[in-house]
């Protein structure tokens, strides 16, 4: 099984969004010792690499690749899994 990067959110920083029902910019962020992820911009097209970042809270543990599209405008993406034939 792989997984790809689909687009969830974009808006500037601090703006109100949530994950799994956690507001991502109340709590604070770990980078996920991996690789970088090729995200697409959905409004221009273009190729960001972003990191992968977790929230650990209420037992929960939310994935996400996260980064600046452009000055202070953030993009969201979440993985979606594929089944490899």
């Amino acid at each position: 099984m792989s997984q790809r990067w689909v687009f969830l959110s974009a808006g500037p920083e601090g703006a109100p969004l949530e994950l799994d029902g956690i507001r991502i910019w109340q709590h604070q962020w770990q980078r996920v010792a991996e690789h970088h992820v090729e995200v697409i911009d959905p409004q221009y097209g273009q190729t960001h690499k972003f990191d992968i970042y977790e929230i650990h809270c209420d037992g929960k543990a939310i994935r996400f690749a996260a980064g600046e599209l452009s000055a202070s405008v953030w993009g969201f993406y979440i993985a979606q899994h594929e089944v490899n034939s």
